[in-house]
């Protein structure tokens, strides 16, 4: 991946670099291998990445704690805020339906990390992973569609997400459910 620094502050935070360099790496998989369409689904890439640099690359570097504490810095804290300054919003959209660019900043990157942990916590870590792996092997050198996504989850862990999946993608309540 490449990445544009804008000033000192974008890594001024204590591991700023790991999680940068982490989910650039993960995009080497998820949009690298597997594709998908940016302008339509970028969720389903930026989303998904967040998540697992965020997590589960410091759940196994750094341990559970530090990992929690970098899921709160760059996502559930930043989407607590948003969600209270100005509500929800639905992910699943085109890039230009958004009205600004922070708005499109967290969905893809805020709120969708914390869909794809909604999962993890529903169906649990073998599933998951599970999914995942399945995704990657069905999909490489493909594009997917967020559709390709969910029936992986689904087909990994027996369970039926589509109102899961509708909750935190597809409409504009998710935050509901935080309280």
């Amino acid at each position: 991946g490449l990445d544009y620094y804008t000033g000192p502050t974008d890594l001024a935070t204590p591991n700023s670099l790991d999680f940068t360099v982490a989910h650039e790496v993960v995009h080497q998989w998820l949009y690298g291998l597997v594709g998908n369409n940016q302008y339509d689904n970028a969720f389903t890439d930026e989303g998904i990445t967040n998540y697992l640099s965020a997590q589960v690359y410091f759940e196994e570097v750094y341990g559970e704690a530090d990992a929690d504490r970098i899921m709160n810095l760059h996502i559930r804290t930043p989407f607590e805020r948003i969600v209270d300054a100005n509500g929800d919003l639905v992910v699943n959209q085109p890039t230009d339906e958004f009205e600004t660019g922070r708005d499109y900043v967290f969905a893809a990157y805020t709120k969708a990390p914390l869909g794809f942990e909604a999962i993890r916590l529903e169906i649990g870590n073998d599933a998951f992973f599970g999914a995942l792996q399945t995704y990657v092997d069905e999909f490489a050198f493909a594009v997917a569609e967020p559709a390709d996504l969910l029936a992986a989850f689904e087909a990994s862990s027996g369970d039926d997400l589509n109102a899961l999946w509708d909750t935190w993608f597809n409409e504009a309540d998710a935050a509901d459910g935080l309280d």
